[in-house]
């Protein structure tokens, strides 16, 4: 008599090899997808800091004087390289109290740049927009006296 087999269940050589191709092939894929959507992002990152402290505006001092309800702002500004400024916001109590569009051309030479408006609060926040879109954002406080 013949010793009777039992039916093992399980997948061919040929097929445990090709799923092992499979799982191989996309786990491959997606390591390369992540690691170059990391370094895009590293340079972005990398490229948007460069310009932005590439065309950097300093504050160095500002002058206020208030006539009535009238408050004139003198701004001192410079930067190492060209900056072209065509928007001036000024905000008070969370509210915009100017919206003035401007031509100033910021260099690395200090120079005095005025706005006036009509406001009774102290505490200002000047936003200067550029022509290359970035924002920069000053806190005025003006003493009323």
């Amino acid at each position: 008599m013949m010793p009777k087999r039992t039916a093992k269940k399980g997948i061919t050589p040929v097929l445990a090899v090709l799923l092992l191709l499979l799982i191989t092939v996309t786990l491959t894929v997606l390591v390369y997808y992540w690691i170059t959507s990391y370094f895009e992002s590293i340079h972005t990152a990398t490229t948007r800091e460069t310009l932005r402290y590439g065309e950097g505006i300093h504050l160095d001092e500002y002058s206020t004087s208030v006539s009535g309800n009238t408050v004139t702002l003198t701004l001192y500004l410079r930067s190492k390289e060209e900056v072209k400024i065509t928007h001036v916001y000024v905000k008070a109590d969370d509210k915009v109290i100017l919206s003035k569009s401007v031509s100033w051309t910021i260099t690395n030479s200090v120079n005095a740049y005025t706005i006036s408006f009509k406001y009774s609060g102290s505490i200002y926040e000047v936003i200067l927009i550029s022509k290359t879109g970035y924002k920069y954002a000053f806190i005025i406080t003006v003493e009323r006296g």
